[in-house]
């Protein structure tokens, strides 16, 4: 009885916590139902992959772009990378066995 007493605070966040998520669950379920690979047909599936590359068809990079004062004045900063050297054939043989 005790241990309840000195850790009232933290079984009282602990409650709430638990009471926030199965209110969340519960108020948050959406009414449709999923489509999962066994059920649905091919067509179903690829559907949304369909509507997302004709979005990007309809994406247009203008030229001008290349050519504006803000793009000209970047500057690339990177860093060429050291050769470092390699390690064993097979990193997951016993050690000291090449």
């Amino acid at each position: 009885m005790q241990a309840l007493v000195k850790n009232k605070t933290t079984i009282m966040i602990v409650v709430i916590f638990v009471a926030t998520m199965l209110v969340y669950n519960i108020f948050s379920k959406s009414g449709g139902t999923t489509v999962t690979p066994a059920t649905a047909s091919p067509s179903v599936l690829g559907a949304d992959l369909l509507k997302m590359s004709k979005e990007l068809s309809k994406a247009v990079l203008s030229q001008e772009l290349f050519s504006s004062p803000a793009y000209l004045y970047l500057i690339d900063f990177t860093v060429p990378l050291p050769v470092q050297p390699v390690g064993r054939r097979n990193p997951f043989d016993a050690i000291g066995r090449e």
